[in-house]
């Protein structure tokens, strides 16, 4: 289990019990959502870990938990962000904040590694 602290909330990579190859990982989160940050399709705050859906592009890979948004890695380099976006910190070209995971829009295809700040993110 990989388990990340953001700002306000938390959020882990559960990883399958089994080998089975049907089996996937799956982003968790729990905390306060004001603003999205866990990713949930029916806002409010969880004290429970809760499944973040939405993914498209292939299996989670790495996550990152920053000031009140997340980010995931997901296989072939493809990287989403969910959260508070007044700032830009989601990359996808807007300020709006996001319930649900939206594709980051740099100029890079495929990205390796990621990290959040409280206020910025960074992938390479």
């Amino acid at each position: 289990m990989h388990h990340l602290l953001g700002a306000d909330h938390h959020a882990r990579i559960r990883y399958p019990a089994s080998a089975d190859r049907e089996s996937v990982r799956q982003v968790q989160a729990w905390g306060d959502d004001a603003f999205g940050q866990l990713g949930q399709s029916i806002p409010g705050d969880r004290s429970l870990p809760a499944a973040v859906t939405g993914f498209s592009g292939g299996e989670v890979m790495d996550l990152a938990a920053g000031g009140n948004h997340s980010l995931a890695l997901l296989e072939g380099g493809v990287l989403t962000g969910w959260g508070l976006d007044s700032d830009g910190r989601l990359g996808d070209g807007s300020l709006t904040n996001r319930a649900a995971p939206v594709i980051v829009r740099i100029d890079r295809e495929r990205f390796q590694i990621v990290e959040a700040g409280r206020a910025h993110s960074l992938a390479a």
